[in-house]
């Protein structure tokens, strides 16, 4: 609750929008929201149970007096629907910050299989080339196999298992590059880094995930030419993404094979997608159905704060210094515990603070067994067994590491 009391406070959903479950002491991050502004940013990124949650706590946060904005590139009807249905559309409004962009910037691709390197590799040689991944894992294997193709075109890789100050370095270099070549990321760079590269080559993902990515080529530059700039492959790496919105992404994206995209083009795709009529009946629709009104009906104190943790786990993070990077840094990182836990000095302790958190990266809480989690005493973070490489990131088991967006 400390963190609360600061002007500002930047966190993930998890953190602060337990309170629709109603455990015990939950109530005091209403309260405190009663008299904030609550910002959230890409709303339809997230699960239908993590959705249902945070549209029941809005519907209780404006009746406590708080205020909320929504921030998003793509907000499909049936968004619109559900937050009309359950904030209520007197407690909003929707207003499309949108200019009307003549520029017509993506020619589109769509083909099964996987990724074509040698096109990737032809293309690279004179222009900026960007391939996104679903998963880490696959974006280190395939970073990997360009390395090992084209060695001096493959400029580097970005994704969520970075410590901080590498992932610094990495993305100041991904923003600043200019040279032809090759990147190679996660999903990451969907909504966190304003980046334009020439040419795009991506894994098949959801509809309003696939125009996130479209936006990180020719961002404001206009394409006039016969040749696609955007290479879309379904490789059949889609588990981390809903399977019925997912195939309804794939069908719908055949209509514009080809096309010479316009913003109105990739508004209607993405209404075709979550077409309310027609995914009444899908089992997407039902679960936020089913989870709305199981969030609804909650009486308090009916779940224990663990469990809410548990309900919460599929977005649910914890900060880790890997073994290897601990060991690597071992004096400095024990001095900062050092002053974290003994000095009474808060700038001190807060500089402490900032330079350890250098050390660390965020990873899924489910990730194998809580007891390989070693406690840091005195902090919120923890110690994990495997490697690491400040090329590759975090690699020991990364196969189980899956990424939206963090």
């Amino acid at each position: 609750m400390k963190r609360l009391s600061y002007p500002l406070t930047i966190c993930t959903v998890d953190q602060i929008f337990k309170f629709p479950f109603k455990s015990l002491g939950q109530e005091q991050f209403l309260a405190t929201l009663s008299y904030s502004k609550v910002v959230i940013d890409e709303i339809q990124m997230y699960s239908s149970r993590i959705l249902a949650c945070l549209l029941v706590g809005l519907s209780m946060l404006v009746k406590a007096g708080g205020k909320f904005m929504i921030i998003t590139a793509t907000f499909p009807d049936l968004f619109a629907y559900l937050l009309k249905k359950i904030v209520g559309e007197e407690n909003y409004l929707i207003e499309n910050c949108a200019t009307e962009d003549p520029l017509l910037r993506h020619r589109i691709s769509f083909q099964k299989g996987n990724l074509d390197y040698e096109r990737i590799i032809e293309s690279a040689k004179e222009k900026k080339v960007l391939v996104i991944c679903n998963s880490i894992s696959v974006a280190i294997s395939t970073y990997k196999e360009l390395k090992k193709l084209a060695c001096d075109l493959t400029k580097g890789l970005l994704h969520s298992h970075f410590i901080k100050k590498d992932r610094n370095v990495l993305e100041k270099r991904i923003l600043e590059f200019q040279e032809n070549g090759i990147w190679v990321t996660s999903p990451i760079v969907e909504a966190s880094l304003d980046i334009d590269f020439d040419e795009l080559h991506t894994e098949m993902c959801s509809a309003d995930s696939l125009l996130q990515r479209f936006g990180r080529c020719y961002r404001k530059r206009a394409y006039d030419k016969e040749t696609p700039n955007i290479y879309i492959y379904e490789t059949g790496n889609s588990y981390i993404y809903d399977g019925e919105i997912y195939e309804r992404s794939i069908e719908k994206l055949n209509l514009y094979q080809g096309k010479l995209l316009s913003e109105y083009d990739k508004i209607c795709y993405l209404n075709e997608v979550y077409n309310l009529s027609e995914i009444k009946d899908t089992k997407y629709y039902k679960d936020i159905d089913k989870d709305i009104e199981m969030m609804i009906d909650i009486y308090p104190m009916k779940y224990e704060d663990k469990e809410v943790q548990n309900l919460f786990r599929e977005i649910s993070n914890v900060s880790i210094i890997p073994d290897t990077v601990f060991t690597q840094n071992d004096l400095e990182i024990q001095n900062c515990i050092k002053t974290i836990n003994q000095t009474e000095d808060f700038e001190k302790k807060l500089l402490a603070k900032k330079n350890l958190l250098k050390y660390t990266l965020s990873i899924r809480y489910h990730y194998g067994n809580k007891k390989e989690f070693q406690e840091i005493p005195g902090t919120d973070l923890y110690r994990l067994n495997g490697d690491y490489d400040s090329e590759l990131g975090f690699i020991e088991g990364e196969e189980k590491f899956e990424e939206r967006i963090d």
